[in-house]
């Protein structure tokens, strides 16, 4: 995925898919060329915040809105639980990041 840039003019859907196409481009963009262990080291504690977590969060994200609301289907959350609400940034494991990325890249694909 290529790093894009929105449009500034045009309709309300075109204005909406540029801004959604750049942040899903830049978070891959952040992400290319580390390794698991970097993609899951945490920023400063007491955060769970990582980019591994990102991606995982904005996989569910991902899944919350386009399959489930816009699509109406049952799909099942991957990383959340309504137990741990921030599962997908408490959770990270570095041997999954690549799955993790994989995945995100796929759903980004069937919406």
């Amino acid at each position: 995925m290529k790093w894009a840039d929105e449009p500034f003019t045009g309709n309300e859907r075109a204005t909406l898919e540029g801004f959604l196409e750049r942040g899903r481009s830049t978070l891959l963009h952040k992400c290319a060329g580390l390794t698991a262990e970097q993609l899951a080291l945490r920023t400063v504690s007491p955060s769970s915040l990582s980019l591994l977590g990102l991606i995982r969060h904005v996989t569910d994200v991902e899944r919350t809105w386009f399959p489930r609301r816009f699509a109406g289907r049952d799909v099942p959350s991957i990383y959340g639980r309504p137990d741990t609400p921030n599962a997908a940034f408490d959770d990270v494991d570095s041997p999954h990041a690549e799955a993790a990325y994989h995945l995100l890249v796929r759903e980004w694909e069937v919406s």
